[in-house]
């Protein structure tokens, strides 16, 4: 391409270059205000997302405009600075009444945000909690509403009582004091403020000319001070007229009233002196201003200083169901809906309510504050008592300081308790060493709660229960539970009814289930492998062993008849061969030592029969006997007595 092309196409796009002007571009994607539950005159923060549309690019000088809400404070600002995603600075904005407006430093810029903050303010609210709906427009188009809840300013007129002189000895005459009355908007607007009162009580006059106020501005955390003004009704070259004073020396009567002063602090001072003498704390002075924080006697120096100023804390709490009693809010115990009611010092009830999580926040004016749950609200659940901290509790709350509160309930609690025993000595009583160890005990509350324990080393067994009827199980299948036992103390399930902070108890006793061994010795004489009348040997020891291990000595009847009781299960029954009246040469047809099941409430019996040594008849080995009910006892006893025992394979005899 030659040199004259190429200077013509150069010419041709520098044309272009000249002619692109700034345009005012859409990109607000989002306004989000931060709090948006505050009291009037509370500052917010405001933060605006923006970014490009697909249609266009952004180029530098390109602006565009939000108008805020009328609420809004009208103080400029210059040089709020626009970020890109990256947190570069890729424009700036100037904030001129209620409307900000941005330009583009940078091109090709795709997104970022604006932040800033303003001072709240609307006349119409009178009530705490009032929804404020406010309006972001552009190009007198809405962009996004917000809508605020607004509660009355915190610097509502209050009064506060002064009393002067000395604790205990009054105040000598001649004496001075100096008087400090502080106005510290500690970043905040002081509206309309007014001190007015008589200072000329009896015995008490206002020095001329002592009286002066210093004006300073404010810095976000005390006074930053500028010059003196003398308080002459007359506003001093260079300041501004923020006040009005007057002051009548003959009345001692001062007024002044602070006309939306933003941004500034002021100190009075005056001085008065004493006249005749004082009685202590005799004087009383009244002062009337928004926002009366703090008043401060020093016995010593006779000064009082005054501090008024709109300072505020935070006082937040939950409100939770304590289901494990353990006296914190754990996760999902938060009682969501619960109305609280909170009383600042300026005597103004605010009512929030808790979260999802059971959580709840208000902003308060310092001091002290009255916090109240209701629990009347239908959100509470029925049946519960606090069990963590008071209600209504009072917090003394500090200037720009969150101090939180804790309101726990519980459900009405009471205390379950028992003992599990094997009664031994079947005295109906747990004595020591018969309690049973680590045995379940399945206990179920009033609430449906099912809860295990076991029983300790004495066999007792506590939990703490929701009061009402309690149903107690012992866990009769647990492996520690003895075999064979019945319950003989207590019934099982049993229900207690367990009183508020209270206790029930209940005893459960059990004992070994019993049977009754018997059976009988004979000598079989004629050798046919049975019993017969007359072959019994009487006074013969039979040592019997039961599922206890305990051995229970008996000797049989003129019959060879013994019987005795046992605990069920399996029984020995050992024929004592040595006794001297066991006739001598015999020889066991069976065995010395037999054995049988006793079951419980029943009988089992064995025989143990023996024969001349050298006999050839081979009988069979005994059954043992099954249990039998009384008809089968009978029977038995009629066999033994009348026809004679005949012991066969087919047939065992008890």
């Amino acid at each position: 391409m030659n040199s004259i092309k190429k200077l013509l196409i150069l010419s041709m796009f520098a044309g272009l270059a000249a002619t692109t002007q700034a345009k005012v571009v859409d990109v607000i994607d989002d306004i989000r205000v931060n709090p948006t539950v505050i009291n009037n005159y509370q500052t917010v923060n405001i933060e605006m997302d923006w970014s490009k549309k697909p249609d266009f690019t952004i180029d530098i000088g390109d602006t565009f405009s939000v108008a805020l809400p009328t609420q809004m404070e009208t103080t400029n600002v210059f040089g709020i600075d626009m970020l890109n995603a990256a947190n570069q600075k890729v424009g700036e904005c100037d904030l001129v009444m209620q409307t900000i407006t941005c330009e583009f430093t940078a091109n090709n810029v795709y997104s970022g945000s604006i932040a800033f903050t303003r001072s709240f303010y609307d006349g119409s609210v009178t009530a705490p909690n009032t929804v404020v709906p406010t309006v972001y427009t552009v190009d007198n188009n809405p962009v996004a509403q917000i809508d605020m809840t607004v509660s009355p300013a915190l610097v509502d007129p209050v009064e506060i009582l002064v009393k002067f002189g000395h604790a205990t000895n009054g105040i000598a005459v001649g004496q001075k004091i100096d008087w400090y009355v502080r106005a510290n908007c500690r970043g905040d607007t002081i509206n309309n403020f007014q001190l007015s009162d008589q200072l000329n009580v009896a015995g008490h006059n206002m020095l001329t000319n002592t009286i002066s106020i210093t004006e300073g501005t404010c810095d976000g955390s005390g006074f930053n001070w500028e010059r003196d003004l003398v308080l002459d009704g007359v506003v001093n070259a260079g300041t501004t007229q923020d006040y009005v004073t007057s002051w009548d020396v003959n009345t001692g009567e001062i007024a002044l009233t602070m006309n939306n002063a933003t941004d500034k602090a002021y100190e009075i001072i005056f001085s008065t002196e004493i006249t005749a003498d004082q009685a202590a704390w005799q004087n009383e002075v009244t002062l009337t201003g928004d926002g009366v924080l703090e008043s401060r006697d020093y016995a010593v120096e006779k000064q009082t200083v005054i501090i008024i100023g709109n300072q505020q804390g935070t006082v937040a709490g939950v409100v939770f169901l304590d289901t494990n009693n353990n006296g914190v809010a754990d996760n999902g115990e938060g009682i969501a809906n619960v109305d609280v009611v909170v009383t600042d010092s300026s005597g103004t009830p605010i009512t929030v309510q808790t979260d999802s999580n059971g959580a709840w926040s208000s902003p308060v004016r310092v001091g002290q504050v009255e916090v109240s749950v209701d629990t009347a609200d239908p959100d509470i659940p029925s049946g519960v008592l606090q069990s963590v901290g008071n209600n209504p509790t009072i917090l003394d709350v500090p200037d720009d300081t969150l101090v939180s509160t804790q309101d726990g309930f519980a459900y009405s609690m009471g205390t379950a308790s028992g003992v599990l025993f094997l009664d031994d000595n079947g005295n109906g009583i747990a004595e020591n060493g018969e309690g049973i160890a680590n045995v379940n005990v399945v206990v179920t509350d009033s609430s449906g709660t099912t809860i295990v324990v076991s029983t300790n080393a004495n066999g007792n067994w506590s939990t703490p229960v929701r009061a009402g009827d309690v149903e107690v199980r012992i866990d009769t299948v647990d492996p520690d539970m003895p075999a064979s036992v019945a319950q003989s103390v207590g019934e099982n399930p049993t229900t207690l009814s367990v009183p508020v902070n209270g206790t029930a108890e209940t005893s459960d006793g059990f004992v070994y289930q019993m049977g009754t061994a018997t059976g009988i010795v004979f000598l079989d004489a004629n050798g046919n492998g049975g019993f017969d009348p007359g072959e019994g040997i009487a006074n013969i020891d039979v040592v019997v062993t039961d599922s206890s291990g305990t051995p229970i000595t008996v000797f049989t009847d003129s019959n060879g008849n013994w019987s005795t009781p046992v605990r069920a299960g399996d029984v020995t029954a050992a024929v004592d061969t040595t006794d001297p009246d066991m006739p001598a040469g015999l020889e066991s047809i069976w065995g010395d030592t037999l054995t049988m099941t006793v079951p419980p409430n029943g009988t089992a019996g064995v025989a143990a029969g023996y024969r001349p040594g050298g006999s050839v008849t081979t009988p069979v080995q005994p059954q043992p006997v099954p249990a039998m009910d009384i008809r089968g006892l009978l029977i038995l006893l009629a066999l033994m007595l009348g026809t004679g025992w005949l012991i066969t394979r087919r047939q065992a005899i008890g």
